[in-house]
């Protein structure tokens, strides 16, 4: 079982993680609106990473909380 200082760095780089992602996804969806290219590949990159990153956080604080 982890020690509750490992468990506080853990939460901290995934949420550090989880906010670079949302950012690529702003950036992403600011570029379709701008009609730049690549706009689409980001958008689905920081979307899709936050979103299979978020599943694992949440089956990781499931585990700490039993």
């Amino acid at each position: 079982k982890p020690t509750k200082m490992e468990s506080n760095k853990t939460t901290k780089r995934m949420s550090t993680v989880l906010s670079i992602c949302l950012i690529i996804g702003l950036i992403g969806s600011i570029f379709l609106i701008q009609h730049y290219p690549y706009g689409k590949l980001l958008m689905l990159i920081g979307l899709g990473t936050y979103i299979v990153i978020s599943l694992i956080e949440l089956d990781r604080l499931r585990k700490l909380s039993k």
